[in-house]
């Protein structure tokens, strides 16, 4: 695993954006990092761009980092906001049923997820999609199930069963990163 990393993980306000990057944090956590999370805190109207930068690193961390090493698109704006925060090492993992092909970084690794089709055949909510994108997350670091799990469960997370089962069908849509 990578020694300092920052992870941005975008979406609507309502999403649960908040909510996830507090996970993502526990988790990664839990391999001895120390976490910096910066977030973006929007108007109360739902529905406008939010958005959480986690800054991850094996050394003591005070600030946030304007260059992202994973970017976590729930919905189009967050490519077109972050577009100066990407670079060619970027890894963007997309909600590929919300986001362009077209206004995606070829030289960055992609890796779409079909988030509304998921929700849709699991009848979840649509909040549940950062759960999936949690999943996809870990499975591209090489992180298990069962570190998700835990996490889950120690954070009592709503609907812990429905959320779990998101995770893992995220972590199931891809494949670890060389």
């Amino acid at each position: 695993m990578l020694e300092q990393f920052s992870i941005l993980i975008g979406g609507n306000a309502g999403d649960g954006i908040d909510s996830a990057g507090l996970i993502l944090a526990r988790i990664l956590n839990q391999f001895g990092f120390r976490i910096y999370i910066y977030r973006d805190y929007p108007s109360l109207i739902r529905g406008g761009h939010t958005f959480s930068i986690i800054r991850v690193s094996r050394k003591k961390i005070a600030a946030h980092s304007n260059r992202i090493d994973f970017l976590l698109a729930l919905q189009q704006d967050c490519i077109d906001l972050h577009k100066d925060k990407i670079c060619e090492q970027t890894v963007i993992i997309y909600n590929s049923d919300l986001v362009k092909n077209d206004s995606l970084p070829l030289q960055c690794k992609l890796l779409p997820v079909p988030l509304e089709n998921i929700i849709k055949e699991e009848k979840a909510a649509p909040v549940t999609r950062n759960a999936c994108m949690i999943g996809v997350f870990c499975k591209a670091l090489g992180i298990t199930k069962n570190v998700i799990e835990y996490i889950f469960k120690k954070n009592k997370v709503p609907d812990l069963d429905v959320n779990i089962r998101l995770a893992f069908r995220g972590f199931e849509s891809v494949e670890c990163l060389k």
